[in-house]
């Protein structure tokens, strides 16, 4: 016996998107383009890196993205009330072309037992510059 007014889970599935694996693959791997609007070259050395495991710290993702180029910084984004990961986070790049290699080669990335989802951030209250920043401040940012 269900609860009122409620459909059947069982009668529905057939009416519900088929959402498997391979779509899910798909999602990831989806690459954003380079942003071309701005001239600003700030645009297309900063990184968003979704679906982070709750346990990265802002250190390991500077880590895991210095491989590809210097960095201006890496951060951890956190929920200001409950102070726990939101799941996503920033890495700023100082050139564009190491930028581009990451995103190549970090989408779809095992880390932490999540697939990783990296593309350009196009978000300008998140771009911050070298000059504000220098590579040991950077990595401690959370």
């Amino acid at each position: 016996m269900g609860i009122p007014n409620t459909p059947n889970y069982n009668e529905n599935m057939n009416q519900m998107p088929n959402y498997n694996q391979q779509t899910a693959r798909n999602d990831v791997n989806f690459m954003s383009p380079a942003p071309t609007s701005s001239e600003d070259e700030r645009y297309r050395k900063q990184l968003i890196v979704n679906y982070l495991a709750a346990d990265v710290t802002s250190a390991e993702l500077h880590g895991l993205f210095s491989r590809f180029g210097p960095l201006d910084g890496a951060r951890i984004i956190y929920d200001r009330q409950t102070s726990l990961p939101r799941g996503f986070g920033f890495v700023y790049f100082r050139h564009p072309e190491s930028a581009k290699k990451a995103i190549e080669s970090m989408n779809g990335y095992q880390f932490h037992n999540k697939r990783l989802k990296v593309s350009y951030s196009t978000n300008p209250l998140n771009i911050i510059s070298s000059s504000s920043l220098s590579g040991n401040q950077a990595s401690a940012i959370q």
